[in-house]
């Protein structure tokens, strides 16, 4: 059996030979062999691109990852209607050594592990606006909201790629966050976990910015 697929050969007639029950053992055998070979090769060069530059590859590279992982878990039977619970959301967010998730009644905090022996904290919760909407707000807090950071902030808002820059209490305090919403009806455990990794990358960014601190 070689170790290479043949050239011509698709995943989809490969698929289609290992559920054949009239095709011979060994053909099936193979075709089970060449689609693992090709998973692994392709699991390989998706984390390896989990870290890339370009936002919007990182969050295809989370979300095929995270499609891999419900099956893997044996879950690939959930119906598209259903809805995560927060819980099942935070699953894929737990990275150790880089993201330390903790339930905290009923939302999480997320420690997350930065370059240059940084961190920053971000917050997942449930929210249910005045019109009824359930919404899974993620968020980091990135320093005081002061008057003389207005400006900068709002500039620095229209470059975001992932989520908005707001003003909200935080321990009493007025404080810049950065702030992303999802439906609680179409959020999925990779959106999560994009938006924590962004979210903890820019926050921390914004927060240098505006204090020179680390403190959030």
């Amino acid at each position: 059996m070689s170790n290479n697929a043949a050239p011509n050969e698709t995943v989809q007639q490969w698929a289609e030979t290992l559920a054949n029950a009239k095709a011979g053992w060994t053909d099936r055998r193979d075709a089970a062999e060449v689609l693992g070979q090709l998973a692994l090769a392709a699991l390989k060069t998706l984390h390896e691109h989990s870290s890339d530059e370009d936002t919007d590859v990182r969050n295809a590279v989370e979300r095929a990852l995270e499609e891999i992982e419900v099956y893997a878990h044996g879950d690939s039977t959930r119906s598209e209607s259903a809805e995560y619970t927060l819980d099942e959301l935070m699953l894929a967010v737990d990275d150790p050594g880089a993201y330390s998730a903790t339930r905290k009644d009923n939302r999480y905090v997320v420690n997350c592990a930065l370059p240059n022996n940084r961190r920053q904290v971000v917050h997942v919760e449930p929210h249910t606006r005045k019109d009824g909407t359930e919404l899974i707000r993620v968020y980091t807090v990135c320093g005081p909201a002061r008057t003389d950071a207005y400006r900068w902030a709002l500039r620095a808002n229209r470059n975001l790629p992932l989520g908005a820059l707001a003003v909200a209490k935080y321990e009493g305090t007025e404080h810049f966050i950065l702030l992303n919403c999802y439906l609680t009806s179409t959020v999925t455990p990779a959106d999560v976990r994009s938006s924590v990794r962004e979210l903890s990358r820019y926050g921390d960014w914004i927060e240098q910015k505006i204090t020179g601190l680390d403190d959030f």
